[in-house]
């Protein structure tokens, strides 16, 4: 597995988790304690939290969500560079696979408490100072099946499918607030498929609910699947 888990009482699955009292998390570089004391801490390289949970609730849950709360909240969407550019030639469906990074939401009685970033959150701007948009930030190698890849804490698989015309493709990016986020049995997390329409000078791209591979289940309990996310358009050029 490629995540550390510490901690007495788990489940074999990683997400959702359930953390007992006298138990301690650590993801990436976040690390979540349930003390006997009912004690929720909270850290990660942003800084550290601390809630009393009622003495009703003997166990917190920790669920994965968009990236979109560490440090504070200041975007919705997320922009992944790939680490070399990828040529799209035009007309056939092409999958690409990539990560994108996630948060940890610590909820306890039924309520979210506290978010924790495993990896350092960065933004950065798309498209010009005018009419673009700040985005969560990471940077990603890209392969055809995602088992090119190797993941860390904290990043999850990511599947676009491109179509259209020709374009050199630097990085895409999607709108994720709402998005649910899925698991398969090696405990891998996935977030849902990506499609894009690839036009003259840039690419749209739009986040649909669904799960990009067979055999997933969400990794939210009690989701329900929202309205899909709006398109969001990438700067891109002809190759």
């Amino acid at each position: 597995m490629s995540f550390l888990w510490r901690g007495g009482g788990m489940e074999q699955r990683l997400y959702p988790r359930r953390l007992r009292r006298s138990s301690v998390e650590e993801i990436g570089e976040a690390r979540v304690s349930f003390g006997e004391d009912g004690i929720v801490e909270a850290c990660d390289p942003h800084g550290c939290s601390r809630v009393r949970a009622p003495s009703s609730v003997e166990e917190v849950l920790l669920e994965p969500v968009a990236p979109f709360n560490r440090p504070q909240r200041l975007t919705g969407c997320i922009f992944v560079e790939f680490s070399e550019p990828v040529v799209y030639p035009g007309r056939a469906v092409r999958r690409l696979w990539f990560l994108a990074p996630y948060e940890v939401a610590v909820v306890a009685g039924g309520t979210v408490v506290a978010y924790v970033s495993p990896t350092r959150a960065k933004f950065t701007l798309v498209g010009d100072i005018v009419g673009g948009n700040v985005c969560r930030y990471y940077r990603s190698p890209v392969a055809e099946e995602p088992e090119g890849l190797s993941r860390g804490p904290g990043l999850a698989y990511t599947a676009v499918e491109v179509n259209g015309e020709p374009l050199l493709l630097s990085g895409v990016g999607f709108y994720a607030v709402g998005l649910p986020l899925f698991t398969d049995e090696q405990a891998r997390l996935y977030y849902p498929r990506l499609e894009a329409v690839a036009r003259a000078s840039f690419l749209e791209v739009k986040a649909t609910q669904e799960p990009p591979v067979d055999g997933l289940s969400l990794a939210q309990r009690g989701r329900k699947i929202t309205l899909l996310a709006p398109v969001f358009s990438v700067p891109a050029p002809r190759p």
